[in-house]
C-alpha cells in the first residue's frame, strides 16, 4: 500500500512539466489575443504560488484544500496590491490552478486531459497565427501526455520525466561553433553578476507590485496620472551611441499623446507613426527631418553652421527588462537597421538607429527657428531639398524619406486637436496670460512658461490621483510635483497661449554616465508646435537640466564672412580646437565622474537591497496568512470536536480513520486487515467492536475508547494506509 502512495505522489509531481505546459499555453493564447492584460513574467509567478500550496497539501495528504487556499492566498493579494494588471494576471493564475484541480479528479483525468489539449489546439489553429515557440513545445507535450493518460498510466510514472527531456531537446537550437569550456572565466564572471542579475529578474517579474499602488517602474508608456513614482534603476534599455560625440543628455521617445482629463492624457497621436502605406519606417515616423531641413534651407544655413548646433549620429538599441509593444527612438530618428524579426518587443529585442542630435539652445539653431516662424509657410521641392541635405550633411535624402512620403510629410494638418483647453481652469488662463505677455512668437511664449515652471519644487511623493484638475492643484495648491505633472501643465498652458502642444513619454537619458538606460530615466516632457518647424521638445521639470544648461557652446568664434570667403584665421582654429576638446566623451573632470559613478552605484545598490527585502516581504505575509488559516482551521476543529458528546466524539474519529484509508472497503473489520501491525491491529478491531456496541446497542462511550481511537488515528495518518 505504501509503495502504491508513493508512486501516486511521484506521479503527480513528476507531472509539473506538463501543468507548466498547459498553463504557458493557455497564458501564450491570451497574450497573443491581447484581450485581457496578461503578462507572462506574472502570470507564471503567481501560479508557481499556487503549485507551490498545492505540493504543501499534497505533501501533507490534504490535496482537497489546495484549492482553497489558492483561493484565499489570491484574494489576499488582490487586496494588498489594488492594481488591475496584476489583478488579472492573479485571477488568470488561479483559473488554471482551478482547471490543474478539476484535470487531477480520476475519473475526469483520463479523457479531460485531452479533450482540454484539443481545444486549445483548436483555437491555434482558429486564431490563424504563428505559434510561438514555447507554445508548441508545450502542445506537443501535451498530446503526449493525453494519448498516455488513455493508453496506459504507467508510461506516465516511467516515462514523463526523459520524454520531456526529449521533446524540449528537439528545439534546443545547437550551435555550430565548438562550445569554449571556460569553467573558471564564466563561473567568476556569474558569481559577480548574481546579486544584481537576481534583482533584476525579480523586479521584472514583480514590476509595480506595492500596497500603495504608484504605477509600473520606469517606462510603461501611459500617460496616466499615478500616485508617485518609485526611485528605481534597474537596466530596462541599452543605448550604445557609436562614435566618440557623447553631449550628456539625448531624449528617447516612445509614444506621444494628445487628449487631457483629469486623469492624465490618452489618445495616442498617431501622426508619430509611418508616414504612407508600405512606407520604409513602419513604427516611427521621420517625416520632422522634412520640415527641419526647409527650415535650414529657409535660414541659409551652410555646412560649418549646421556643424555649430547638429551631428548625424548612429546607435545601437536593445530592450533589457523592459516590458513593451513601443519602439522607442530618438525623437529626431531618421530611419531604423537591423531591427529584431517579429512583432513581439520584448527583453532581447534589438536595432539600430540613424538619429540627428540638435543642441537646442545654440543661437544658430535658435536663429533657424526665429526665421521658421517668420517664414510664408512654404516648402520647397523634394529635388531641392534632396540636394541641400547632400550639402549639408553628405546624406542621400532618398535614404531616408521617399519623394511620396515627403510631399505627405510638408502637408498641414489641423491643429484643433493640440489646442483643447477644456481642461483649464480661470486662474490658469490669467496665469497663462501674465508669463507669456510680451512674447511675440510661439517659440518665446514656450520658452517663458518652461522657465517659470521649472522654479517649482521637484518632488516624487506628491499623489494628485483624487484631484479634479490636478494640473490645477499642481499650479497654485501643491506647487510641486514630478515630471509628469510639469510636462502636463506645459502642455495645457501652451494650448492656453494659442501654440499646439502634446505630452510625450519616453527616457531622458545620460548618455555620458553609461549606455545603461535605466528605469529611473524614464521621463514625460512637452513638445510644442512651432510653425514652419514642426515639433520641439522643451524641459520644464526643474529637478533636470534643460537644453540650454547643456548646450554646446559651439561657434563663439566663428566668422560667416571668413569662412564664405575660404580663408583661414586663427579664429576658426582655435574653434577647431575648441570643438575637439568639447566631442570628448569624457570630457568632465575625473572627479565628477567618479562621483557619478560611486552614487549611481549606491543607488543601484540600495534598490536591489530594497527589491530583495520587498519580496521576501511578500513571501513572508503570504507564509503568515497561509499558518494562520491553519491555526484557524485546527482551534474551529479543536474547540467544535470539545463541545460534541462523548459518543459524537468517537463517531467522529472512527470516521477519521476511515477517511485516512486510502483503499476504501464495505466493511469495517476490512480496514483491521489493512495495518501491518499485530498489536495496532488488535486495537482497532477492539475499536470497532466498542463503536458498534455504542451505535447500535446504546453503551456508553468511554474516555479509554476515545482516547484509542485518538492513538489510531494518528496511526493510521502518519503510515498513509
Amino acid at each position: 500500500m505504501d509503495k502504491k502512495i508513493r508512486q501516486e505522489k511521484t506521479e503527480y509531481f513528476i507531472t509539473f512539466p506538463i501543468f507548466i505546459a498547459l498553463a504557458l499555453t493557455i497564458a501564450g493564447y491570451l497574450i497573443k489575443i491581447k484581450t485581457v492584460s496578461v503578462s507572462m513574467g506574472f502570470f507564471l509567478c503567481y501560479l508557481l504560488v499556487n503549485l507551490l500550496i498545492s505540493v504543501i497539501f499534497t505533501l501533507k495528504n490534504a490535496g482537497k484544500w489546495d484549492l482553497l487556499v489558492s483561493v484565499i492566498v489570491t484574494l489576499m493579494l488582490i487586496v494588498i496590491f489594488r492594481d488591475k494588471v496584476l489583478m488579472i494576471n492573479q485571477l488568470s493564475a488561479l483559473g488554471i490552478t482551478a482547471l490543474l484541480y478539476i484535470l487531477r479528479k480520476e475519473k475526469i483525468k483520463k479523457y479531460g486531459w485531452m479533450a482540454v489539449t484539443i481545444i486549445l489546439m483548436v483555437a491555434w489553429i482558429l486564431r490563424g497565427s504563428s505559434v510561438p515557440r514555447y507554445v508548441a513545445i508545450s502542445l506537443v507535450l501535451l498530446i503526449i501526455y493525453s494519448f498516455s493518460l488513455v493508453i496506459s498510466r504507467n508510461i506516465i510514472y516511467y516515462g514523463a520525466v526523459p520524454l520531456c527531456i526529449v521533446i524540449a531537446s528537439i528545439f534546443i537550437p545547437v550551435s555550430k561553433k565548438p562550445y569554449q569550456w571556460n569553467f573558471v572565466k564564466n563561473a567568476v564572471h556569474k558569481v559577480e553578476n548574481i546579486a544584481g542579475t537576481a534583482a533584476d529578474e525579480l523586479e521584472y517579474l514583480f514590476e509595480g507590485l506595492g500596497i500603495e499602488s504608484t504605477g509600473y517602474t520606469g517606462y510603461s508608456g501611459k500617460g496616466r496620472l499615478s500616485k508617485g513614482v518609485g526611485d528605481y534603476d534597474r537596466e530596462e534599455m541599452l543605448f550604445d551611441q557609436e562614435g566618440g560625440f557623447r553631449k550628456s543628455i539625448v531624449y528617447l521617445k516612445g509614444r506621444s499623446y494628445i487628449k487631457l482629463d483629469d486623469t492624465g492624457f490618452s489618445e495616442e497621436d498617431e501622426s508619430d507613426n509611418a508616414l504612407v502605406e508600405n512606407a520604409t519606417v513602419k513604427d516611427r515616423s521621420n517625416g520632422w527631418f522634412a520640415l527641419y531641413m526647409n527650415s535650414l534651407y529657409h535660414a541659409h544655413v551652410n555646412s560649418k553652421e549646421a556643424s555649430f548646433f547638429s551631428r548625424v549620429l548612429t546607435a545601437g538599441m536593445q530592450y533589457k527588462y523592459l516590458r513593451t509593444e513601443d519602439l522607442i527612438t530618438p525623437p529626431t530618428l531618421l530611419f531604423i537597421s537591423d531591427q529584431s524579426s517579429g512583432d513581439k518587443k520584448g527583453k532581447g529585442y534589438s536595432y539600430r538607429v540613424r538619429y540627428m542630435m540638435i543642441d537646442y539652445a545654440s543661437p544658430y539653431f535658435i536663429n533657424v527657428i526665429k526665421a521658421a516662424e517668420l517664414s510664408d509657410g512654404s516648402f520647397e521641392e523634394y529635388k531641392t531639398i534632396a540636394d541641400y541635405t547632400k550639402q549639408i550633411y553628405k546624406l542621400n535624402l532618398r535614404d531616408i524619406l521617399t519623394e511620396e512620403e515627403y510631399n505627405v510629410a510638408i502637408q498641414q494638418r489641423p491643429m484643433d486637436e493640440y489646442l483643447d483647453t477644456s481642461f483649464a481652469t480661470e486662474r490658469m488662463k490669467e496665469l497663462t496670460g501674465e508669463i507669456t505677455a510680451g512674447a511675440e512668437t510661439d517659440y518665446e511664449k514656450a520658452c517663458l512658461i518652461e522657465k517659470y515652471l521649472r522654479q517649482y519644487a521637484y518632488s516624487k511623493k506628491v499623489d494628485l490621483t483624487d484631484s479634479e484638475n490636478y494640473v490645477d492643484d499642481f499650479l497654485f495648491e501643491t506647487q510641486k510635483g514630478y515630471c509628469v505633472h510639469y510636462a502636463a501643465s506645459m502642455v495645457l498652458m501652451l494650448r492656453i497661449a494659442g501654440v499646439p502642444a502634446r505630452y510625450c513619454v519616453g527616457y531622458r537619458h545620460n548618455e555620458v554616465k553609461s549606455h545603461i538606460v535605466p528605469g529611473s530615466e524614464s521621463h514625460a516632457w512637452p513638445e510644442a508646435y512651432i510653425k514652419g518647424y514642426g515639433w520641439l521638445g522643451f524641459e520644464p521639470t526643474g529637478a533636470y537640466r534643460n537644453a540650454e544648461q547643456y548646450s554646446w557652446g559651439f561657434g563663439k568664434n566663428y566668422n560667416r564672412e571668413a569662412y564664405e570667403q575660404g580663408k583661414s584665421s586663427a579664429a576658426e582654429k582655435n574653434e577647431e580646437e575648441y570643438q575637439k576638446a568639447e566631442t570628448d566623451p569624457m570630457n568632465i573632470p575625473t572627479s565628477e565622474l567618479d562621483k557619478m559613478n560611486s552614487d549611481r552605484s549606491k543607488e543601484g545598490s540600495r534598490f536591489k537591497k530594497a527589491a530583495v527585502k520587498q519580496f521576501a516581504g511578500y513571501i513572508l505575509l503570504m507564509l503568515a496568512v497561509l499558518l494562520l488559516i491553519i491555526i484557524l482551521v485546527k482551534l474551529i476543529r479543536l474547540i467544535r470536536f470539545r463541545l460534541l458528546s462523548p459518543e459524537d466524539k468517537l463517531k467522529e474519529n472512527v470516521i477519521s480513520i476511515i477517511d485516512s484509508f486510502k483503499e476504501k472497503k464495505q466493511d469495517l473489520d476490512e480496514y483491521v486487515n489493512l495495518i501491518d501491525d499485530e498489536e495496532m491491529r488488535e486495537n482497532l478491531k477492539s475499536l470497532f467492536d466498542g463503536y458498534r456496541r455504542v451505535r447500535f446497542r446504546g453503551d456508553e462511550a468511554t474516555e479509554e475508547m476515545i482516547n484509542l481511537s485518538k492513538i489510531i488515528k494518528k496511526y493510521v495518518y502518519r503510515r498513509g494506509l
